[in-house]
């Protein structure tokens, strides 16, 4: 079971995005849903970039029932009098996932939404892992030692992301989001885990908090 409030959560911000390779990540939902799988409840807050009245966030719910893995997931931002909803269901059987759903919005000109499909596979071997999904396509290699990863979305840009996992307590990220770099750092002790991540942008420094906790 996951429940998750987050919006890019700092494993995904430190690590540029290029996540969608790593196994068991629930953020998956929306990229790749055949790597979603672990347990947890996590939580994360974002006031991007400092602006006033600019929050995003979402929340996910995953639920292993045998050989399936079903999810749901909704991101929301607000700027201002626009608002944002997007809504998905996920499922995941074996190497390949499937997410339906739909993004609501809200502004001065009206309310629209559209349809959102996700799908794709994630094959692993020793450590190694390729994730093919109809957004993204990715490789990633892991170890004891950390995760090493590289991203592309329909190969209009690149993602890379580097996890260093020195002991059972401690963990860090590095990445570049396109041309803009990022870093994040984990501390974990048993269940209970604390991130944060920042990213360098156009727009200045973005900063996320992230609490994870496993069961």
């Amino acid at each position: 079971m996951i429940i998750l409030l987050i919006y890019q959560t700092a494993f995904y911000t430190g690590s540029g995005g290029a996540i969608s390779g790593m196994v068991g990540l629930p953020e998956n939902i929306f990229f790749n849903p055949a790597s979603i799988g672990n347990e947890e409840i996590s939580i994360t807050f974002s006031n991007p970039f400092g602006v006033e009245d600019f929050y995003r966030g979402e929340i996910y719910f995953v639920h292993n029932i045998r050989d399936f893995i079903s999810g749901f997931g909704i991101r929301i931002k607000k700027v201002y009098s626009y608002y944002e909803n997007d809504l998905m269901f996920s499922l995941k059987y074996g190497i390949i996932g499937f997410s339906f759903g739909g993004k609501y919005k809200v502004s001065e000109y009206g309310t629209r939404f559209y349809y959102n499909i996700r799908y794709g596979a994630l094959l692993s071997y020793k450590g190694l892992n390729i994730g093919i999904s109809n957004e993204r396509k990715s490789i990633s290699y892991k170890n004891i030692n950390g995760i090493i990863s590289f991203e592309t979305t329909n190969f209009n840009d690149l993602h890379f992301g580097l996890c260093i996992i020195p002991n059972n307590v401690f963990y860090g990220v590095f990445g570049f989001d396109n041309r803009f770099p990022s870093f994040g750092i984990g501390i974990k002790t048993g269940s209970l885990s604390l991130e944060f991540g920042l990213r360098f942008t156009e727009l200045g420094m973005d900063n996320v908090w992230t609490t994870r906790w496993g069961f």
